[in-house]
């Protein structure tokens, strides 16, 4: 992994892990989602891209990856919380935060908290839009039963194959879908309790008739650049709410990705660096020019 570093820290009682690339004093913390991911399986191709231009730092959340669980709150306002703890820690005063799905939700809600401590926001096919999950009436009876969740687990866990196929819902590029990723994530869905963190806030955030934490009513409170990147074939989060929250937005951009899913840097790695360094920069009419010239 040229360029990437890997690194620990001790944060209270749990070992957070993180990876680095780049340096310089513009800092950029990338924040991967929930589920079956971790930072370098979201952030592998855009941590050395960025780093040619920012400090860039890339934690997994607790329980995810390398991370230990501690004491953390897994909900939204636990991860603002982790955080504030990781950037202090590491003595990050203000940041460009980037976050995909849960990780954008945890960065909207960190920002809302610490408005001082954010200097942009990039939220990638985010959470905290939506009213209700997929499938909510029927999603929502399987959640509150961890047995459930545990035999999902456990097929992805013997199966290549149920890793491809769930794959195939949150990329819309077949070709993205290679031996080399199911392998990756097929290896993350074997390791013990990869599901626990994940189903913690799930788990939390649904209720019978929503879901708990829907920001979009506190859009307006941002008085930082905020960019919402989202892919046209998102099927987590429909493009519509997305396009919503943007109308919300003091000092907002939506840059619609083509041809892609719930997970568009792994969509088209190189066309989304190029976005979302333009994003960065400030040089939106560019960014949406890449975004429509293809992969």
């Amino acid at each position: 992994m040229e360029d990437i570093r890997s690194q620990e820290l001790q944060l209270g009682s749990a070992r957070i892990h993180y990876y680095t690339s780049g340096q310089g004093e513009e800092a950029v913390v990338l924040l991967h989602g929930g589920g079956m991911d971790e930072a370098l399986l979201s952030w592998r191709y855009t941590l050395p891209y960025l780093g040619q231009h920012f400090a860039v730092t890339a934690p997994d959340w607790p329980g995810y990856g390398q991370s230990e669980v501690g004491e953390s709150d897994l909900t939204l306002e636990g991860n603002a919380a982790f955080l504030l703890n990781f950037l202090d820690a590491l003595g990050i005063e203000r940041a460009r935060l980037v976050g995909i799905s849960l990780g954008g939700g945890s960065a909207l809600q960190f920002a809302l908290d610490h408005p001082q401590r954010v200097s942009q926001l990039v939220l990638v096919d985010s959470y905290g839009f939506q009213s209700r999950a997929p499938f909510h009436r029927l999603a929502y009876p399987f959640i509150q039963q961890d047995l459930w969740v545990r035999w999902t687990y456990a097929w992805l866990a013997r199966s290549r194959a149920m890793v491809r196929w769930t794959l195939g819902y949150i990329l819309a590029n077949r070709q993205a879908i290679t031996d080399e990723l199911v392998e990756e994530v097929y290896a993350i869905c074997r390791k013990p309790g990869v599901w626990k963190s994940f189903y913690a806030f799930q788990k939390h955030e649904m209720l019978p008739h929503g879901l708990r934490s829907v920001l979009m009513d506190r859009l307006g409170e941002l008085e930082l650049p905020v960019t919402i990147l989202h892919g046209d074939r998102d099927q987590a989060v429909p493009l519509a709410d997305a396009q919503a929250a943007a109308r919300r937005l003091r000092d907002g951009q939506l840059v619609i990705l083509p041809n892609s899913g719930h997970w568009p840097q792994r969509d088209h790695p190189e066309r989304f660096n190029r976005v979302l360094l333009a994003c960065l920069q400030g040089r939106y009419a560019d960014a949406r020019a890449a975004a429509e010239g293809g992969a």
